[in-house]
């Protein structure tokens, strides 16, 4: 029952984040690579998660080049990692206790993970309010660490004196990101 059941999990799941990254310009700009993640189960359940040219789709068995897969060691294990509120968790300690095995880039599993949260919410964000009080939102002299902070003038464009500059600015991935140039793997 539980293989059955987690299989429909992962297919909901790989239509869910397809959906979302179609209607969502925030999550599909976070598919700047293309990169494969497989999620099964050793009782012989697998998907694999394919994130390529600003799209997502999920295949339904597992894939010998994809770059990350997260194990787990039964169905019933990973619908309770998967379908819960806290999934951080329980994926940390099943690797703790060998229940849960993470082959390739675990980095590419955190963001795998991070995908999952934005797309399917069972993590409630926690909404603050829209101005804290005393919130330090302007620069002021009267603070106890004033003479700490640096000022400097104001300026539209870079100093023409440093020739540099614009060769420097063009190295920073994250400016390159907010062109929608790709961004080299991790």
């Amino acid at each position: 029952m539980s293989q059955w059941l987690l299989a429909l999990v992962l297919w909901l799941l790989g239509h869910w984040l397809r959906w979302n990254a179609a209607l969502r310009p925030r999550l599909r700009a976070q598919i700047t690579h293309p990169v494969r993640i497989n999620v099964c189960s050793d009782d012989g359940i697998a998907r694999v998660y394919v994130f390529a040219n600003r799209r997502i789709n999920a295949q339904g068995q597992r894939d010998a080049s994809a770059q990350a897969t997260l194990a787990f060691a039964s169905a019933g294990l990973a619908l309770q990692c998967l379908l819960s509120t806290q999934l951080f968790r329980h994926v940390t300690e099943g690797l703790h206790n060998d229940r849960i095995r993470i082959e390739g880039d675990g980095l590419l599993v955190l963001w795998f993970q991070g995908m999952i949260n934005q797309a399917l919410p069972l993590v409630a964000v926690p909404r603050y309010a829209s101005r804290l009080p005393n919130a330090y939102v302007k620069a002021s002299d009267e603070i106890i660490a004033a003479d700490r902070i640096t000022r400097e003038p104001v300026s539209d464009t870079l100093d023409p004196n440093w020739t540099g500059a614009a060769q420097a600015r063009e190295k920073i991935i994250m400016l390159q990101a907010a062109k929608g140039k790709p961004i080299p793997p991790f």
